[in-house]
């Protein structure tokens, strides 16, 4: 009626936002990529690192530039010269935004800030925060939740959790919660603080994450109250990376919080932490993870097996091989667990009495064994208080929390590494 014969246009070119724009974007990029002398890391499954090897850099030695794609973010790593090269070739063919080449280096990534720490001889830091992102969610959680004076009138917590139930608590439980239709929106808004530079958070948050869905009561609003005030007042919380030249290997820590959780789930916790090991004893976290197991353990051995089992083959295998592609050595592994019966389970291969965790939990003793009999792979048992994944499956004392912040490499920027 509108003289339109063929309303259906056929598009030159993606249009930003489409659903399908990403998928085709990373697929033109890989393309090119491949054809140009650069090499896809098989990761997790995705197609996001890539490497390209120069067999004689501007210093006369071999070079690797890392590139690292989220969405249309490129990150590189590298030589400064040999990343320039990089960067001017892939610019030439796609072209990045003016800001990106007027400021190249990497300040703000994603509502993450990178800070250059002081200068050592032997050993170079750097200080990832997400102070900006965090002050934002809590004068917004503030607003609206009708905080007079916005989030500069949050209280001081120095633990993201009550340690134990209060005697009025089970009263509480039955009493709807006023955040019950916005809790998906404040649960959600913190997920990518705890992905990003705030692990000692990821506990409280997965106890939140449970009730989101289900049963929200006056108890939850009180304890995601309390998470939002002790975020506030440690914005300036940061997680130093440290590294060093030399040998790197794995180090990592598992652990398990066996039902402590009834009110919520019957349902133990799993949590791991992954570190990277320099020369020098140098270590820089590079992965964690805090989440509900997917069928209800028997046992604490039983919880700490599909906790362990999670931190090797979820994370720390994906890892080894990840840092065998990019610098073409085998790295070492050494797994840690505060569970005595645990290593004892996993070295033997076997257990008559958790003979139904292949078919109930889908974990195999075997294969762990399998994995720690290689020469590479390590597993030694370490004190329940030295273990630095407590922080992400409980709540802890004062002590005990700053006891985990520092274990987990977290500090403030003006404090320098903890460790």
């Amino acid at each position: 009626r509108l003289g339109l014969r063929r309303p259906v246009m056929l598009l030159k070119r993606a249009l930003y936002g489409h659903p399908l724009a990403g998928a085709a974007w990373n697929t033109l990029l890989a393309q090119w990529l491949l054809t140009h002398s650069w090499e896809r890391v098989a990761d997790a499954g995705e197609d996001s690192l890539y490497v390209r090897r120069f067999a004689m850099s501007t210093s006369g030695k071999r070079c690797t530039i890392v590139l690292a794609v989220y969405t249309d973010d490129l990150i590189f790593s590298g030589k400064r010269e040999e990343a320039w090269i990089c960067f001017w070739e892939i610019h030439s063919q796609f072209g990045f935004s003016k800001s990106s080449i007027s400021h190249p280096y990497g300040r703000s990534v994603l509502g993450m800030e990178l800070v250059r720490g002081p200068y050592e001889p032997n050993r170079r830091s750097l200080f990832l925060h997400q102070k900006g992102y965090v002050e934002k969610i809590c004068q917004e959680y503030a607003q609206e939740a009708g905080i007079h004076g916005g989030a500069k009138s949050l209280r001081r917590f120095a633990t993201p959790m009550k340690l134990r139930p209060d005697a009025a608590d089970a009263a509480k439980q039955t009493q709807m919660g006023r955040h019950q239709e916005a809790a998906p929106k404040h649960v959600g808004r913190l997920l990518w603080a705890v992905r990003g530079s705030r692990p000692d958070v990821a506990a409280a948050v997965l106890r939140l994450g449970r009730r989101v869905s289900r049963g929200w009561s006056v108890v939850q609003d009180e304890a995601m109250h309390r998470l939002y005030c002790y975020l506030y007042h440690t914005r300036e919380l940061g997680l130093w990376l440290v590294f060093s030249p030399g040998a790197l290997s794995i180090v990592g820590f598992s652990d398990a919080d066996h039902a402590n959780d009834p009110e919520n789930t019957a349902r133990s916790t799993s949590a791991g932490v992954l570190f990277i090991r320099s020369a020098g004893g140098a270590l820089m976290p590079i992965e964690w993870f805090s989440w509900t197991q997917t069928a209800t353990a028997r046992s604490t051995p039983e919880a700490e097996i599909v906790s362990l089992a999670e931190l090797t083959f979820s994370a720390g295998l994906p890892l080894q091989e990840v840092l065998y592609q990019i610098t073409g050595r085998e790295v070492q592994m050494h797994l840690g667990t505060d569970s005595q019966a645990t290593e004892g389970i996993v070295r033997a291969g076997t257990s008559r009495r958790l003979a139904y965790l292949r078919r109930y939990q889908r974990v195999s003793i075997a294969s762990l064994r399998d994995v720690f009999a290689e020469p590479q792979n390590v597993l030694f048992g370490v004190r329940s208080k030295e273990i630095p994944a407590d922080v992400l499956t409980k709540p802890l004392t004062d002590v005990e929390h700053t006891r985990g912040l520092v274990s987990l490499g977290m500090a403030l920027f003006r404090a320098g590494p903890p460790c």
